[in-house]
Parts: C-alpha cells; structure tokens; sequence
C-alpha cells in the first residue's frame, strides 16, 4: 500500500511541478500576431492641414496618388460629390495571455470628404473608423474607446497626403 500511495504522491508532484513550469513559461499579457501593424504615428506636434492651396482636381489626384503608393484600396468614390471611402485595412492581431485566452483582431478604414472652396483652395476632411473583434470573427465599431489610435491613423494619412507632391 505504502508503494500505490508514495507512487501516486510522486505523480501529483510530477504533475504540479510540470503544470507550473508550463503555466510560468507562458508570457502574461498580450502580444501582436502576424504581420499587420498599425502606421508609425506623424512626429510630435504634427498639425493635420484641412485646407489646401490646391485646386480640387489637384487634390483629388493627391489623395488617389497617395492610396496607391500606401496599398490603400478605394472601396468606392464619387468625384462629384468628393467622397472617397477605402477598403479596410488588417490592424494588429492581439495574443491575450499568450493566445490561451484568445485573441482579439483589429481593421480600419478611411473615409475622405473633399470640399472646393475656391478655384485654388480645397477643404479635406478624414475620418478613420476603426473595428476589433475577437476569436468569433463580428466586428464591432472601437472608434470611441480608441480616439488616440484613430487620431494616429487619421493624422498619418493626413501627413502622407501634406508630403505628396
């Protein structure tokens, strides 16, 4: 009896000990999956620019120039009514304790308006809607919970689109 007893004592201890290097091993927190990131953020005290010295056609070929060049797909455009609304793009893909409490998905997408002010001066207006969803795949709007991470992505298409020639 002794020996059933010691043995089954030996394996509880085996058990634990292998357990809890398992479970100590295991980073704690989050951690980013895959490739998808979100922009680097424009330099400190950048000021987006919402109206241009350019003409309208100008600026329309601006912001097509600098979607291309950034990958960005147009989801759809309307020249007339100067609207451009992107695709989504994949954001970060969060571990959330080393993936063994899941994971959370982020996308984003622009939506751009375009205003002629004058022959020579256009009014451009982005606004960025960021969505995250977990393990199951719905997408739910993030927007207002993340204001910083959209103001970032909002001001890196602007800067992209101020340094486009």
């Amino acid at each position: 009896m002794k020996s059933t007893s010691s043995h089954r004592c030996c394996l509880s201890l085996w058990f634990f000990v292998a357990t809890y290097t398992l479970v100590a091993c295991v980073p704690v927190g989050t951690g980013t999956l895959g490739s998808a990131r979100f922009p680097e953020a424009p330099p400190a005290g950048f000021q987006p620019e919402r109206e241009y010295k350019v003409s309208y056609e100008n600026m329309w070929n601006r912001i097509r120039h600098v979607l291309n060049a950034e990958r960005i797909s147009i989801a759809s455009s309307d020249k007339q009514e100067g609207r451009i609304l992107t695709d989504y793009i994949q954001g970060e893909t969060q571990l959330l304790l080393g993936g063994f409490a899941g994971a959370f998905s982020t996308r984003y997408k622009y939506t751009m308006s375009l205003e002629r002010i004058a022959q020579d001066k256009t009014r451009l207006n982005i606004i960025c809607t960021l969505e995250t969803a977990p393990d199951t795949g719905h997408w739910a709007e993030a927007s207002k919970d993340n204001a910083g991470a959209v103001t970032k992505l909002e001001n890196w298409l602007y800067e992209r689109i101020q340094k486009s020639p």
